[in-house]
């Protein structure tokens, strides 16, 4: 059953596509909801149901299910009314039903001045991959549209285009004047959006025309190298691709995250791709041998590799770059250990493979 009033939802915002909801979050403590068949309340947190239609249309559609008290009704059309209702959970063992009574709310969204139709058009573009509309755009209406607008997620046009369109929509957006340099909340750019989402037309494009970006970080310390190396393997089929293009435009090898991470280390941890591995190497990359707590080394490159099940790679590294498979921590754990007790069989037989090699000869390869 409802044991609390249903609050009042009020439209705090209008704008040309959406609006801004936000009602008073219901107190458990005052009004907690009763489990069915329970004489036992519990305090769990209510949660919400909003719902909206278009001017006098009676088919209702839901916009919005939680525990937040604030949300933003998006995709509307500008200069139209709109009703929304809100509902609350009723008895929680219910499944999540929801209470037959609602409280209602009007609001009409505003104009859309030129500006924002066309900003608009030039964003639904990008997510067409609508090269044409996008010169369109960039060209007939340069005053009135701007290329640093942000869409609600933070994100440009260009950091748009980077994720998905291809080399085409990015290349007119970066000769109309789109910056490269701009970033999203989390700081990653238009470039460290391309690589993470292995866009290889789109790092072309950026870095052919400039590479002052080629280095910079995210919030996290992150350049767009290491999001390339983590995204190397098979789910990224241009992946090694990028990794070499942002190598050949001045990728600092060796720059090291908020964790004290380079590219190699972030890519021993994560894709293991033995190519792009390889490619770092040649191009000097730092080799963990031994262990350097002072110096936040607490595994070598081998051991986190062999632990994470990159044969390929383990191969490389004992093979070509001196990496001893017999190097032990403090606690005597060693590579072979580590991909035995992850279970990567493989990786030990390789190591097994090289013992004898190290024994006889050291670390050299």
């Amino acid at each position: 059953m409802v044991t609390a009033p249903i609050p009042t939802p009020k439209i705090v915002t209008s704008a040309a596509r959406s609006l801004f909801v936000q009602w008073s979050p219901i107190d458990p403590d005052d009004h907690p909801p009763v489990q069915s068949n329970s004489p036992i309340s519990y305090k769990f947190p209510y949660r919400y149901l909003l719902s909206v239609a278009e001017n006098n249309d009676p088919d209702y559609h839901a916009v919005y299910e939680g525990e937040d008290t604030l949300f933003e009704i998006v995709d509307l059309k500008p200069e139209t009314r709109y009703k929304v209702k809100l509902r609350i959970q009723e008895d929680e063992s219910l499944g999540g039903e929801w209470s037959g009574d609602y409280l209602e709310v009007e609001g009409k969204t505003t104009d859309e001045t030129l500006s924002q139709r066309l900003t608009s058009q030039l964003f639904r573009a990008v997510a067409n991959n609508d090269a044409v509309t996008v010169q369109r755009c960039v060209t007939n209406y340069a005053k009135e549209v701007s290329l640093e607008t942000r869409d609600r997620f933070g994100k440009t046009p260009l950091m748009n285009a980077c994720q998905t369109a291809s080399r085409d929509v990015v290349a007119v957006l970066l000769k109309a004047g789109a910056s490269t340099s701009a970033s999203t909340l989390a700081g990653k750019t238009a470039l460290s959006l391309a690589a993470t989402h292995g866009n290889l037309e789109a790092v072309e494009a950026i870095l052919s025309q400039s590479s002052s970006t080629v280095n910079m970080a995210d919030q996290g310390g992150s350049t767009p190298l290491m999001w390339a190396v983590e995204n190397a393997g098979p789910r990224h089929p241009h992946g090694f691709a990028i990794v070499q293009y942002i190598l050949d435009h001045g990728a600092d090898v060796n720059y090291q995250d908020m964790r004290h991470q380079t590219a190699l280390d972030r890519l021993c941890a994560t894709s293991g791709h033995a190519d792009s591995g390889r490619a770092l190497l040649q191009k000097g990359a730092r080799v963990i041998h031994d262990i350097d707590k002072a110096n936040h080394q607490t595994m070598t490159t081998l051991m986190v590799a062999a632990l994470n099940g990159h044969r390929d790679l383990c191969v490389e590294l004992m093979d070509n770059w001196g990496a001893d498979p017999s190097v032990k921590t403090d606690f005597g754990g060693t590579a072979r250990s580590f991909a035995q007790q992850a279970g990567h069989h493989a990786v030990v037989e390789a190591i097994d493979a090289r013992v004898g090699h190290f024994k006889q000869h050291g670390s050299q390869p």
